[in-house]
C-alpha cells in the first residue's frame, strides 16, 4: 500500500555505470520503457489528472524531459509532444510516481511568482504517500508561507525545538555588509509574522520572548531575515524548574550553593542563571547558563570578600518553555 516516488531514468545503469540492455531496472515498477540513454530536451507542458485523492494541474514551463521513454502500462498524466513527463502505475495495493525530469528543473515553490498550483502538485505526491506535515506555515493573508524553512530537533520523548528561519535571501551566507548597503539592510530587518498550523494542539513556547502560546494547534510569532525564531513544542504541560539552596546564608571568601532541578524533563534542558543584588541591581559577574534535567544541575556562585550585604535574589529560567524558579541567599 505503499507509494514511491522517482524522478529522471532511474536504474537504467547497471552495477558497473554501463547502460542496462533491455530498459531500466525499475521500468516494469513504474510501467514505462526506456529506449535509449539521450540527452534531456528542454521543454514546457501540462500535467493534469487525479493523483490519490487530488485532482491537479500544473502548467510547467522549461522541464527538462528525456525524450527516451515510452509507457508500457503506466497512466501518463501530462505530456510534451509525445513524451510522457508524469507516470502513475498501480502496483499491487499501492502506486509508482515516476517524473519524467529532474525535480530541480520544476519550478521554485519558495518564490512569490510561483504558481500556487504547483506547490499543489507536489503536496498531493506526498498526500498520495500518506505524508502529513508536522507544520504548516502561513502569511498573514492565509497564504502559504514562501521564501521560508522549519527545522525540527527531537530534544526528548514529545518534545521537540524548531528553528523558523527566513526570508532566505543571500543574506543565509555569512557576509560583512559594507557602509553602502547598511540602509538597505537596515530596511529589510523588520519582524514578519508567521502562523503556524499544527496537525493536533501541543503545547507551544516562544523562546525568546519566554512566552507560552498555550495548548493550541494554530499560534503566530514573528521572524526576522538574519535570525531564526525558536519556539518548542511539548505533548505535556511544562513544568518550572526548582531552585534549591545548599545553605540560606553565604560567607564571604566562600561558595554559596544551588540545585536546579526540572521535574518532568525527558532530557538536559538549558537553564540561565541570573543575580540580582540587594539594592536590585544585576549581579553580572554571577550570570552562567546551566544544563539541567530531572536529577538537577549544581549552580555555585562565589561570594566576594567586599560583596554588599542583605538578601541577594537568584533566577533560574529554563529557556525552552519561558519558566522560572527563583531563591535567594543572606550576606551579613
Amino acid at each position: 500500500g505503499g507509494t514511491v516516488i522517482a524522478d529522471i531514468r532511474p536504474a537504467i545503469f547497471d552495477g558497473h555505470l554501463r547502460m542496462r540492455s533491455g530498459g531500466g531496472g525499475l521500468d516494469d515498477l513504474f510501467g514505462v520503457r526506456h529506449t535509449d540513454n539521450v540527452p534531456p530536451v528542454e521543454a514546457s507542458g501540462t500535467i493534469e489528472g487525479t493523483i490519490g485523492d487530488t485532482t491537479v494541474r500544473v502548467d510547467v514551463p522549461g522541464l527538462r524531459v528525456n525524450p527516451a521513454i515510452e509507457l508500457a502500462g503506466g497512466r501518463a498524466l501530462g505530456r510534451v509532444g509525445q513524451t510522457p513527463i508524469c507516470i502513475v502505475n498501480r502496483a499491487g495495493q499501492g502506486r509508482a510516481v515516476l517524473l519524467n525530469f529532474p525535480i530541480h528543473s520544476f519550478s521554485n515553490l519558495s518564490l512569490e511568482e510561483t504558481p500556487e498550483a504547483d506547490a499543489q502538485f507536489i503536496a498531493a505526491l506526498f498526500a498520495a504517500a500518506g505524508v502529513q506535515w508536522p507544520l504548516r506555515m502561513f502569511d498573514e493573508k492565509g497564504n502559504r508561507k514562501r521564501d521560508i524553512e522549519a527545522v525540527r530537533w527531537k530534544t526528548g520523548s514529545g518534545e521537540q525545538v524548531v528553528a523558523i528561519y527566513g526570508p532566505l535571501h543571500d543574506t543565509r551566507a555569512q557576509w560583512k555588509p559594507s557602509e553602502s548597503q547598511l540602509d538597505r539592510i537596515r530596511a529589510r530587518d523588520v519582524p514578519r509574522p508567521v502562523r503556524i498550523e499544527l496537525p493536533a494542539p501541543k503545547h507551544v513556547t516562544w523562546i525568546g520572548p519566554d512566552k507560552s502560546l498555550g495548548h493550541t494547534s494554530d499560534f503566530t510569532v514573528q521572524t526576522r531575515p538574519w535570525r531564526p525564531t525558536f519556539v518548542t513544542i511539548t505533548d505535556e504541560a511544562p513544568s518550572p524548574p526548582l531552585l534549591k539552596p545548599g545553605r540560606r546564608h553565604a560567607n564571604r571568601g566562600r561558595h554559596v550553593h544551588f540545585v536546579a532541578e526540572l521535574p518532568g524533563a525527558r532530557g538536559l534542558r538549558a537553564l540561565k542563571v541570573r543575580v540580582t543584588t540587594p539594592d536590585g541591581r544585576e549581579a553580572r559577574w554571577f550570570d552562567q547558563s546551566v544544563m539541567a534535567g530531572p536529577t538537577g544541575a549544581q549552580i555555585s556562585f562565589p561570594i566576594a570578600l567586599n560583596e554588599q550585604s542583605g538578601e541577594w535574589h537568584v533566577t533560574a529560567t529554563d529557556l525552552c518553555t519561558g519558566l522560572t524558579a527563583s531563591g535567594s541567599f543572606d550576606i551579613d
